[in-house]
């Protein structure tokens, strides 16, 4: 039977997952696209601002999901186990962070 502090946990857990999954990557999409289009230093701030977020969650993902993850699932993560368990999305992800990274430096504006 699940008691009500645990229903509590698992939720703020996945309440800090979602908003680091489906708030701030799309966000660096948006980012993405408008920092290409504007070739001055808004364009720039915003591709900073792109690579930013996707450190940011790639880091929530090596660091932050092995804490938590006893108190989702009952099972122990270690901090790098968490490649096989996200399988293909956590390397889209590093690549989308290589990329975003690439678009920053080969940006007109230095």
């Amino acid at each position: 039977m699940v008691t009500n502090g645990v229903f509590q946990n698992w939720f703020e857990v996945n309440i800090l997952t979602g908003i680091f999954f489906l708030i701030l990557l799309p966000l660096a999409g948006i980012l993405t696209i408008f920092g290409f289009w504007k070739e001055n230093k808004t364009g720039k701030k915003l591709m900073n601002a792109n690579f930013i977020l996707l450190l940011v969650t790639l880091l929530y993902s090596i660091i932050g999901i092995p804490l938590y993850s006893e108190e989702i699932l009952g099972i122990q993560f270690n901090y790098f186990d968490i490649f096989s368990h996200l399988n293909y999305g956590f390397f889209i992800l590093l690549i989308n962070l290589i990329l975003a990274l690439i678009a920053n430096i080969k940006h007109p504006i230095q």
